[in-house]
């Protein structure tokens, strides 16, 4: 059994451009654990990157 990750951190690159930039896995208490394989630059103080449920297999 393998810990795959519920999340995808991405970060928008230009003006269609998504890039995966790390994973992120929920937690029993509610929180998200993150692992960011590169951190984005922050703009104005701020960090910004999404994260996207990933598609669970049927």
């Amino acid at each position: 059994m393998t810990n795959l990750p519920d999340y995808k951190a991405v970060v928008k690159t230009g003006d269609k451009r998504w890039d995966e930039i790390g994973a992120g896995w929920s937690k029993e208490d509610g929180n998200i654990s993150l692992q960011l394989k590169v951190a984005p630059l922050p703009n104005e103080g701020k960090v910004n990157f999404l994260l996207v449920p990933n598609a669970t297999e049927q």
